[in-house]
């Protein structure tokens, strides 16, 4: 009895795993991603770029990850992306995923590179705070 058991938790846990590893293949990324950019751009107001590739990762959590991304104002070109990194990690709900929605719960960006101001204003002409030495 506890052999019959014992085996029947590895088969539960050898098809897990398998799922972990075949399901990310079965949803399609682009999808995805372009959900999540207009999600984005319509919460935060700015243009994300992903130039990378994107993947989908279900271990530790589930997540949408593209490389090589960059956010500039909405009606800024790439060169005033004031924003690059060499990826952008959304983790995403399942439950929503599973209803054909993308609900992200955090966005980070991994290795960002700020652009910095200069002449005494930033890039989008608004006047740095601060005093000497700013």
């Amino acid at each position: 009895m506890v052999r019959i058991i014992l085996f029947g938790l590895a088969v539960v846990a050898a098809v897990a795993i398998a799922l972990l590893f075949v399901v990310p293949r079965l949803i399609a990324t682009d999808n995805l991603k372009e959900k999540a950019l207009a999600e984005i751009e319509a919460a935060t107001g700015y243009r994300v770029r992903v130039d990378g590739p994107v993947k989908l990762t279900v271990f530790p959590s589930l997540d949408l990850v593209a490389r090589d991304v960059g956010i500039a104002q909405p009606q800024g070109d790439r060169a005033a992306e004031f924003v690059t990194a060499n990826a952008l990690r959304l983790d995403l709900r399942l439950g929503a995923l599973l209803g054909g929605k993308v609900q992200m719960t955090e966005m980070t960006l991994i290795e960002p590179r700020i652009a910095a101001a200069s002449a005494g204003r930033t890039r989008y002409g608004q006047a740095r705070c601060g005093g000497r030495g700013a």
